[in-house]
């Protein structure tokens, strides 16, 4: 029985340096394009592994590749990649550590050494050098010239010391999901040097200059220069957790978000893939990693209810009414709205009328083709993809005032 690199080999996929490179058995060599380069030292291993036509990988430093799906003519420099998926032209550089969740559609990049887990980024984001991005989604921009971005040494904090677990219901929303995937909305600027303090929102257009650390949330077309904080020190109590509704409103505005890119995928990325098995099945890992964030988002929220444990039994809490509800129900929520229709039907319907009539001129690319929406199209695409938002937050706002 031949190896996996044998076979590959034989497949026509371009080595430069074979005798370096590792690919462990499980790996399945009809999902590795006979058009990809690979270079001296990558390891690739994984049954979910897939690597599309003009794809190189390892062009400055060895790849890790690990159950990782890397579209047609993705670049990885260096680095390690688990359970991550980039589409057509995305790319990465040396030192890359992507992690579950991970989804970077067309031409998104980043630069050398970031660090993603969780982090959506949508067509044309871009990220500089020295990153650590986890638990975030991000929009903006209409092309690789004009395109939202985030500056060198940028961090996304995503942990808080609150309680005896500590905190990680904290993702961020910059842009977001209902317009940000028509490709025609302001580019967003996070200044280098900085960071945001998870869970924030950033509005579409808005930049945030270098240098500071943000705690608040912006709306759109905003120029934030800094914060004022006043220095100081105090007795840490790791239940002084503040707001519960505000974080868990955040929360909710996230998941809802991205169970309106998974509908996304299901409706219009999966048509306009249609009879193309190689091309849906692209698109399906993609789905994948939305279906995994949101999975990821409950989790978080939940031991983020679980954090709260001290605060119930004390009951003193302003909102121990809400703490009480979510400590008994944030699966059987997300159960629920995993379950429900994709937003109202009467926007669902609205927009699929218009689609049905656009699939039928499909286009060279799937940008292109989104992007030649006409406005009563974009305008009910965001309408029907808002109502699925809504219907999550509805659902589970009623739910835990109940």
């Amino acid at each position: 029985m031949s190896d996996p690199l044998s076979v590959l080999r034989e497949r026509g996929v371009r080595f430069l340096h074979p005798g370096s490179v590792w690919v462990a058995d499980d790996v399945d060599p009809e999902r590795i394009s006979p058009e990809c380069t690979i270079h001296a030292g990558c390891r690739i291993r994984g049954a979910r592994t897939w690597i599309g036509a003009g794809t190189e990988i390892g062009r400055e430093a060895p790849v890790t590749l690990e159950n990782s799906v890397l579209g047609p003519k993705a670049q990885v420099a260096g680095g390690t990649l688990r359970d991550t998926v980039l589409l057509d032209g995305a790319s990465l550089g040396s030192g890359t550590q992507c992690r579950e969740g991970t989804l970077l559609e067309e031409e998104a990049n980043g630069a050398h050494t970031v660090g993603f887990k969780q982090t959506i980024l949508l067509p044309f984001v871009t990220t500089g050098s020295l990153i650590n991005f986890c638990d975030v989604l991000m929009a903006g921009g209409t092309s690789r010239q004009d395109h939202s971005e985030v500056g060198s040494s940028y961090i996304h904090f995503n942990y808080t010391p609150w309680g005896k677990k500590g905190d990680k219901a904290t993702a961020s929303l910059i842009g977001d999901v209902p317009r940000g995937v028509l490709l025609d909305q302001p580019r967003i600027f996070l200044g280098g040097q900085g960071g945001l303090v998870g869970p924030r929102s950033i509005g579409f257009g808005s930049v945030l200059a270098a240098g500071f650390v943000y705690r608040r949330d912006y709306g759109e077309g905003q120029l934030v220069v800094g914060e004022a904080i006043t220095p100081q020190v105090r007795p840490f109590d790791r239940l002084g957790i503040g707001s519960v509704r505000r974080k868990v409103e955040a929360s909710l505005r996230y998941i809802g978000n991205l169970h309106a890119l998974k509908a996304w995928y299901d409706v219009v990325r999966q048509g306009w893939a249609a009879g193309d098995a190689a091309r849906a099945d692209l698109y399906q890992e993609a789905r994948a990693n939305v279906a995994s964030g949101i999975d990821a988002r409950w989790k978080a929220l939940q031991g983020f209810a679980e954090n709260l444990e001290e605060l119930k039994a004390a009951g003193g809490h302003a909102e121990h009414g809400l703490i009480l509800a979510l400590q008994s129900g944030v699966r059987s929520i997300a159960d629920e709205i995993a379950g429900a229709e994709p937003g109202t039907p009467e926007r669902f319907d609205a927009f699929q009328a218009r689609l049905s009539e656009k699939l039928e001129k499909r286009g060279s690319t799937f940008i292109e083709w989104v992007q030649a929406f006409d406005p009563e199209t974009k305008a009910a695409a965001t309408a029907w993809l808002e109502s699925i938002v809504e219907r999550v937050e509805m659902i589970a706002t009623q739910r835990l005032s109940g």
